[in-house]
């Protein structure tokens, strides 16, 4: 929106060390009747702070070998009423967000609408994005991003204000608190939304297919190699591919994603040509990849390419106020699929819900709910179909058998579930924590492995023993 000429809206400082950059901002905001100063230092920026009152101050994170964050605490005391936006290049948004915890009123992209912002922070103007809010909250009920808490609605607001960017996402939580749909929700809200969005669980494919899935191969390039393929990452070029359990991903692996992040080009396997991609990359874990890279089983380049902008899950335990409006939804939901009419519960349920320690998070409330759904046969929900897991010695895996115990599990899922993990856990015991080991006894896979840990939410390495 340009401002009328002659009419000052505003005075400006920008701080960047970037001369180019600094004309440019310089023009814009002059464009739109703002009164500009400029510096590429942050000694003479502290000068101009003293002799000046700022309404806005514009300031690159990196200035030289200066770092922005040293210089917040001196503008919180000596420019406490000046907005403080934060600029940044690619690859420095998480430092960015520190900033704003130490004080900074936003961060930016550079390439983004800074001087839009200047506007809404100086003029009250709203942000044009704010007129989507209501096409923002029916596109996240669509995909299943139901919920209201304080903890949520960081999520959902981290999602609006990166949908106009195409930096990378590393997607943090624990399993099951739906890390697969905030991440179709950031490829809906973006420009790519209209292209393909394809989900890759990087623990559920053995390592010995996923090359070939991600990048492709020729004719000839092994056995079964039958004729040229494209892999994923071309496939769904110009779209958004998410890497899922990106901290299952094989350490030769780790190499070549990174660099497809670094020249945005693949080449197939069999071949000797590169090929050029746009696909924008969403990556997920219930890793700590912080700690996984100094333990040396994930890249640290990686990790700081990946982590340009992070976006922290809270379980459903840290979101407790939500399980209303989950329940709700999934009750719509699964009526639907099975053609019920089951009938919202009651208060005294729900607190039973709201008490109940969901270490699957929202994907085990989802399953116990369809549960009670499938097995009602008089349109209400009842708890023992709900928990019906609740009182079992989960965690006991050298229980007897069923009959044994006392105990029979009629429901054919639930039952498999409680096998499985009961399975799991003896087996990681056996194992003592490791992969391989449990692979090797059982028979399976090491992504087979992975891919159930995940699912239950066990950490192998509570298993391992000192030597």
């Amino acid at each position: 929106m340009k401002m009328a000429a002659g009419k000052i809206q505003g005075r400006v400082l920008v701080v960047d060390d970037d001369a180019d950059m600094l004309d440019l901002l310089t023009a814009e905001l002059e464009s739109r009747s703002y009164l500009v100063d400029k510096t590429n230092s942050l000694t003479t920026m502290k000068t101009l702070v003293r002799q000046h009152s700022y309404d806005a101050i514009l300031l690159d994170l990196v200035i030289g070998p200066d770092n922005a964050l040293e210089v917040l605490p001196y503008l919180a005391r000596e420019a406490a009423f000046t907005k403080v936006v934060i600029m940044t290049a690619y690859g420095s948004v998480p430092l960015a967000v520190e900033a704003t915890h130490k004080g900074a009123s936003d961060f930016i992209l550079k390439g983004d609408s800074v001087t839009s912002l200047v506007d809404r922070f100086l003029l009250h103007i709203p942000d044009e994005s704010a007129t989507q809010d209501s096409s923002m909250e029916e596109l996240y009920q669509d995909i299943g991003l139901v919920g209201r808490s304080e903890a949520f609605r960081e999520v959902l607001d981290m999602i609006a204000r990166i949908r106009n960017t195409d930096a990378n996402v590393l997607i943090l939580g624990e399993s099951g608190t739906g890390k697969e749909l905030v991440a179709r929700a950031i490829h809906r809200s973006s420009a790519r939304g209209k292209e393909r969005f394809v989900a890759l669980n990087c623990a559920a494919i053995p390592e010995t297919l996923l090359e070939s899935e991600l990048f492709g191969y020729t004719k000839g390039a092994f056995t079964d190699a039958r004729s040229n393929r494209k892999g994923i990452f071309e496939s769904c070029s110009d779209g958004t591919l998410l890497l899922d359990e990106i901290g299952e991903l094989p350490l030769n692996l780790q190499a070549k994603i990174l660099r497809v992040l670094q020249e945005h080009e693949v080449t197939p396997l069999g071949s000797t040509q590169s090929v050029k991609v746009n696909t924008r990359i969403i990556a997920a874990t219930h890793r700590d990849l912080e700690e996984e890279t100094l333990l040396g089983r994930f890249r640290e380049d990686l990790y700081f390419r990946l982590n340009i902008i992070p976006i922290y899950l809270p379980s459903l335990r840290e979101r407790k106020d939500d399980i209303e409006a989950l329940t709700r939804s999934f009750i719509e939901r699964f009526n639907k699929r099975y053609d019920k009419a089951i009938r919202f519960p009651s208060r005294d349920i729900l607190a039973r819900l709201e008490a109940y320690d969901w270490r699957g998070n929202i994907r085990e409330l989802q399953n116990a709910i369809e549960r009670a759904v499938v097995l009602s046969q008089d349109n209400v929900l009842h708890i023992e179909d709900i928990l019906a897991r609740k009182n079992r010695q989960r965690d006991n895996a050298g229980a007897g058998s069923p009959h044994e115990s006392g105990e029979f599990e009629t429901n054919y899922a639930a039952a498999k579930e409680a096998f499985e993990r009961a399975f799991l856990l003896r087996l990681m015991g056996l194992a003592r924590g490791s992969i391989s080991e449990a692979a090797r006894l059982s028979g399976r896979y090491r992504s087979d492995i992975y891919r159930l840990l995940a699912k239950y939410g066990i950490d192998a390495q509570q298993y391992k023993q000192e030597p």
